[in-house]
């Protein structure tokens, strides 16, 4: 990585970012998460880390800088970390906090969970299963079906519990040192729209334009891996949104749209930035207005003691006032993974008909009604405080043809919302 005097290692740690984190960092989340547990009566929690945008509630405990894993957090006792086999113990050790334990599943995680639960004395406990019942965009949770059906036939004596809002409660309102790592992933996302108003001109395909604008975030520091996203789209037929770049050349007068979703020590940034070749296209006008407008909405309305339900209620008034929709949503939150609770609405507006809602509820299920039980969403009795880093994806689609979307990413202070990419806020002529 590039060096940087606000990311230097802790003595004994390796010369990665996340080993910046502090010890009392870890004391301060283990505290919280233990004195909620208490307040449950939890005894125990099980803590899925799979597939996408779910990886960080194990990152959160153990701070660990690799893929998909399993993690044991006893009220007291060290957390262990299940994953495959021993070879792996050295290094998922090495890059995670000290204190933290290791064991092989030999891809058998309910077995492996059971004996670890009962070796800390809690086989006839209450177990809290953290991706059981989800929140946000993933209700149905990350837990797989036959992982948790063993893991009640390995311990017939334990109680069991959906505690997936326990963590992302704490979560939401980030540490100062959390912020330091967004602040530099959006740095790093600036980085990239440097690089792309530089490049960017007629006859340059969009393949082309992608490479130069993720080298040179690399190269300042932006985390390699599967997890690192850019996504463009060009031109009157890049609806959907989310698409890859392809060896399409762009043309003068064209629209250029993107994602930037860049990450520095596991943190994301996730500003979206519009870039237009030349005078922006008529028809794209009063599209630009709408979402500028809600832009600007949703800024005023990202500060303290602001209830989350308003947001969401009001944020597209200006999109569905002017006929638009839109199809992915509009406002969310940001850390460990690239999309974070709370969330605004999915889809709003009047969608083409040739989509059709799906029909029932998960409220329908008798099993997710008992382990939900009556409390509220996190997103139902939210207040947005300091501490939120919030990634603003304002969007409006007409005709299932062309789609206008830009927006920053925001910290949210006492004075309201720090805005981190500026040049994300409008669509930029060149």
């Amino acid at each position: 990585m590039v060096a940087d005097p606000r990311f230097m290692p802790r003595e004994g740690r390796t010369d990665d970012p996340h080993s910046s984190l502090s010890l009392v960092e870890r004391d301060r989340r283990w505290n919280a998460t233990r004195a909620e547990m208490d307040k449950r009566g939890i005894d125990c929690l099980y803590i899925v880390g799979r597939g996408n945008n779910e990886n960080g509630n194990t990152r959160w405990l153990d701070n660990g800088d690799y893929t998909e894993r399993y993690l044991i957090f006893p009220r007291k006792g060290n957390p262990i970390i299940l994953w495959a086999l021993p070879i792996w113990e050295r290094w998922y050790t090495q890059n995670s906090w000290e204190g933290c334990e290791f064991r092989a599943n030999y891809h058998s995680p309910s077995i492996a969970a059971a004996q670890a639960m009962s070796d800390l004395g809690y086989c006839k406990g209450k177990i809290g299963i953290v991706g059981l019942i989800g929140e946000g965009m993933n209700p149905e949770g990350s837990i797989p079906y036959m992982t948790f059906q063993n893991l009640k036939a390995q311990l017939p004596d334990a109680s069991f519990c959906d505690a997936s809002d326990l963590l992302m409660r704490l979560r939401i309102f980030k540490s100062d040192e959390e912020l330091r790592m967004i602040e530099k992933a959006s740095e790093l996302a600036n980085i990239e729209f440097d690089a792309l108003i530089r490049h960017a001109r007629p006859g340059i395909r969009e393949s082309e334009l992608a490479a130069e604008v993720v080298y040179a975030s690399l190269k300042a520091g932006n985390e390699l891996g599967r997890d690192h996203w850019f996504i463009m789209c060009s031109g009157k037929t890049g609806y959907p949104v989310n698409r890859r770049p392809t060896d399409k050349i762009l043309r003068s007068g064209e629209l250029i749209m993107t994602g930037n979703y860049t990450r520095f020590g596991g943190y994301w940034a996730h500003p979206h930035y519009a870039i237009s070749l030349g005078k922006l296209d008529e028809e794209y006008r009063p599209m630009r207005e709408a979402v500028y407008e809600a832009t600007q909405l949703a800024l005023s309305l990202l500060k303290p003691g602001t209830p989350w339900e308003e947001i969401d209620r009001r944020i597209d008034e200006p999109i569905l006032s002017r006929g638009y929709y839109h199809e992915i949503t509009q406002i969310h939150c940001v850390g460990l993974d690239g999309i974070e609770p709370p969330t605004t609405c999915l889809v709003r507006g009047d969608v083409p008909a040739k989509r059709f809602p799906l029909k029932g509820s998960l409220a329908d299920n008798e099993e997710y009604r008992r382990f939900r039980g009556s409390g509220a969403g996190i997103m139902q009795d939210l207040i947005v405080q300091p501490g939120m880093a919030v990634a603003l994806e304002i969007k409006a689609v007409k005709d299932d043809r062309i789609f206008i979307e830009f927006g920053p990413q925001v910290i949210v202070t006492e004075q309201g919302a720090r805005v981190m990419n500026p040049m994300a806020l409008d669509v930029v002529e060149l």
